[in-house]
């Protein structure tokens, strides 16, 4: 069993917070306020040159206010990461999860599916590049009243390591990243959107003086 799982690791967490009005005001009367609590159980496993990892939750929220509806979350997450050799890593994910409006009867379903690739070309310079797709829908019974958008993202990076900091002197990292967002939307078109960046940053550190 250990050598068909791997290395596995469990955890169970559970939260829970109450908030309650102890002094009136005009606003807000005695008793109750708002409620929320969330269990999640995650379940790893780790190879020699790859792990995985599955986390579930459910989540409450409750409003005695009635000024905000009451929201109930379910959610999966499943996230890898597997070594190919020694440069290159290949790291994708996918998170699902469905808010259900208490009050409305109205689902939010969200669905977010990535991938992040890294590759070391030699001991200074590594490059990565990260693709992420958000899809939302908001309805009911299978029809589409509030929301219905997908974000894509692309992102390009390389990093060379100029010089290796050492005890006496600072080292520098030279980067250059671009990205691209597209937005579309199709509840309302205007809202539709393309945009790319390009960021070239620069990096000094120094090493912690040991004795």
């Amino acid at each position: 069993i250990t050598k068909w799982w791997g290395q596995p690791n469990y955890s169970l967490a559970y939260f829970k917070s109450d908030q309650k009005v102890i002094k009136a005001s005009p606003v807000l009367a005695l008793g109750k306020l708002t409620s929320t609590s969330n269990l999640e159980g995650t379940a790893s496993f780790t190879y020699n040159t790859w792990d995985w990892s599955v986390s579930l939750s459910k989540g409450k929220e409750e409003d005695f206010t009635g000024l905000n509806p009451d929201t109930e979350t379910d959610g999966i997450n499943l996230n890898a990461n597997f070594r190919i050799g020694e440069k290159l890593t290949l790291s994708p994910s996918v998170q699902i999860s469905t808010v259900a409006d208490q009050s409305t009867g109205i689902d939010t379903d969200t669905t977010v599916a990535g991938l992040t690739v890294g590759y070391i070309i030699n001991s200074k310079i590594n490059t990565s590049f990260t693709y992420n797709l958000n899809r939302d829908e908001a309805g009911t019974d299978g029809i589409t009243v509030a929301i219905d958008r997908e974000t894509t993202d692309y992102t390009i990076a390389v990093n060379w390591v100029v010089k290796t900091p050492k005890e006496n002197r600072p080292g520098l990292t030279l980067s250059l990243q671009g990205s691209r967002n597209e937005v579309d939307d199709g509840i309302d078109p205007t809202q539709s959107t393309d945009t790319t960046q390009i960021f070239l940053t620069a990096t000094i550190g120094w090493n912690a003086r040991t004795r």
